[in-house]
């Protein structure tokens, strides 16, 4: 199998700027975050007081389609769910100009994983692989864009 393509735009790197303002918004004065950090696989590095606090995985949505996301949770790579499981990395799902919610991965009950992933409109090879389903209720509503 070939390497997994990226899809992002720079245009999404400008709306995971925008979650992760929401998420310092959320922690408080004594947080920041790069994208130079600790580990360059995921989105950004989180400190507090300059001390290195976790690392970040941003996932951006459009709510155009949030008629077509999974209702019973987000679903992500399983690759990447352990991934996150072993760095106690953090996980932030932001629905554009709407709500950013985040997960703890490691706080977060068992989670199915199962074969699946996007099944209309395949871009690739790796739209259908393992994947994690997250219940939407392990996540939590941290801010919206402006507040």
């Amino acid at each position: 199998m070939s390497p997994r393509p990226r899809y992002e735009k720079p245009i999404d790197v400008g709306f995971e700027t925008e979650a992760l303002d929401i998420l310092m918004m959320s922690l408080g004065p004594r947080y920041t975050w790069d994208t130079a950090g600790k580990n360059s696989e995921l989105d950004a590095t989180v400190y507090r007081d300059g001390v290195f606090y976790c690392d970040v995985e941003v996932k951006t949505r459009n709510p155009k389609f949030f008629s077509q996301a999974q209702h019973e949770g987000y679903v992500l790579s399983a690759q990447k769910w352990f991934r996150l499981l072993s760095m106690d990395a953090r996980l932030l799902v932001y629905w554009k100009n709407e709500g950013v919610y985040a997960l703890r991965p490691i706080a977060a009950p068992q989670i199915s994983i199962r074969r699946g992933g996007r099944t209309v409109d395949t871009r690739d090879e790796w739209d259908i692989e393992d994947v994690a389903y997250i219940p939407w209720e392990y996540f939590k509503l941290i801010g919206h864009k402006g507040e």
